[in-house]
């Protein structure tokens, strides 16, 4: 059976000014909510990295002329690296990926392990924090558990080791953030679940449902 005590809790920091007091702020707060030993990494710096991202976001609106920033483009290098180094320890059967600011609600441990418990022993992506579900696909699978195709954001996920490879190959184009990509051309090829409602929200940010 998955319980909480068999994942491995991943933390990324990515806020480039900002990074030793908001990963110190960060862990504290995990620690507050019972995630003792987190596996902490350092997201790239887009600007100092070097990044130059000259490439046009064409997904949505091509006509707006935007192109991916360095801060984006290093946003999703480092999420493909936290792929690549969870595959690297062989003991991690299942991972919770979550960002510096991912913050959880009332009762998110006791809901979650439920989840863990109402989940299809073979999923490969188990959303805890996700946004813009409303008017996707749905199919209640059981207890607070859903098939929606498919959720956005990243700040908390559970990812199981036989989905690694899957996102290690596909997550090579940086041409979209990550959590876009994910959805428009991974999830489709796992399977995707999501508690609903959200066990996790972000810091200082509201996400629509």
């Amino acid at each position: 059976m998955i319980t909480l005590d068999n994942i491995q809790p991943i933390a990324i920091h990515l806020y480039e000014d900002e990074w030793p007091k908001w990963c110190a702020e960060a862990d504290e707060y995990f620690k507050s909510q019972g995630l003792n030993n987190v596996y902490w990494m350092t997201g790239i710096h887009g600007a100092k990295f070097g990044i130059k991202a000259a490439r046009p976001y064409l997904r949505d609106n091509p006509e707006q002329n935007w192109h991916l920033g360095a801060h984006t483009v290093a946003g999703f290098l480092s999420g493909y690296m936290i792929y690549v180094v969870a595959y690297s320890h062989p003991e991690w059967e299942y991972i919770m990926f979550m960002e510096e600011d991912c913050i959880f609600r009332d009762g998110w441990k006791e809901n979650l392990e439920q989840a863990l418990k109402d989940v299809p022993s073979d999923f490969d992506i188990l959303y805890v924090g996700h946004c813009c579900t409303q008017g996707r696909e749905t199919n209640h699978i059981k207890g607070n558990v859903y098939e929606v195709k498919y959720p956005l954001c990243g700040h908390c996920y559970i990812i199981a080791r036989k989905a690694l490879p899957i996102l290690i190959e596909n997550c090579r184009d940086a041409c979209i953030p990550l959590d876009v990509l994910l959805f428009d051309y991974v999830h489709e090829k796992m399977k995707v679940y999501t508690i609903m409602p959200r066990l996790a929200d972000q810091h200082g940010t509201e996400l629509p449902e």
